[in-house]
């Protein structure tokens, strides 16, 4: 199976940023089983490069985000083309965001415990990554956007794919929500019951990989890591 989730990671990394590539939406979904059966070697060839990737994007378009913000001479109209633009690179990165996060959160929820006894600094750099990224979405508030807007427009339920009964499900189940026999009333009642309790997958994530970061730390870093951790939930809350 490890040969297996590494052509898929592949595939994903090809495809970070691609104009035209719909099915990296569900593609987490689909390949989730196998991660149940892979070994914690794969950080450095497969989920490390697709990090780096989603990383560099990220902070590139909160750069371009920031210097739209101060840009005070722009004509309206040009304002708007170079909004619409960013709009969409965060669209697509959070696309990207959906085809990665799943496998790596599994793929951690598995072989943090192996991680955090055998020092591993291929997964220390992949926490910073991650990290990087989790950094950008607390700041931008495009990317705070795009993402739920994805998440509704796309149906998907973060809470089931981020369970550990998770593996049992079918992956239409876990992906998209029926909505065959809702009226438009209720679709818009569904909808604005979802953003209520919609829970970040770039939250989820970090979540998932601090103990590993913290693994780094001395006693007095662990925490302040721990007090930050306390107010950032405060805050999210």
């Amino acid at each position: 199976m490890n040969s297996v989730l590494g052509s898929v990671l592949k595939l994903i990394n090809n495809n970070v940023d691609a104009v035209e590539a719909p099915w990296m939406k569900r593609i987490a979904v689909y390949t989730q089983s196998i991660i149940f059966n892979s070994s914690p070697n794969l950080i450095e060839p497969s989920f490390l490069p697709v990090s780096e990737r989603i990383k560099i994007k990220a902070n590139d378009l909160y750069s371009q985000e920031q210097s739209l913000k101060n840009a005070t001479r722009l004509e309206s109209s040009e304002r708007e083309d170079i909004e619409s633009n960013l709009m969409k690179g965060y669209e697509i990165l959070v696309r990207d965001i959906y085809a990665f996060e799943p496998l790596l959160i599994k793929y951690v929820d598995i072989h943090r415990s192996h991680w955090l006894k055998h020092s591993d600094i291929y997964a220390a750099n992949l926490y910073n990554n991650i990290a990087e990224v989790f950094s950008v979405w607390c700041r931008s508030k495009y990317l705070k956007r795009e993402e739920l807007n994805f998440v509704t427009t796309n149906n998907i339920d973060n809470t089931s794919m981020l369970m550990p009964s998770g593996k049992n499900q079918t992956p239409d189940a876990l992906l998209m929500k029926s909505s065959h026999d809702l009226s438009g009333k209720q679709k818009r009642k569904k909808r604005r019951a979802d953003k209520e309790k919609f829970t970040s997958l770039n939250v989820a994530c970090m979540k998932r990989l601090l103990t590993i970061g913290m693994n780094t730390f001395g006693g007095r870093e662990q925490e302040l890591v721990q007090l930050a951790k306390h107010k950032m939930i405060e805050v999210i809350r």
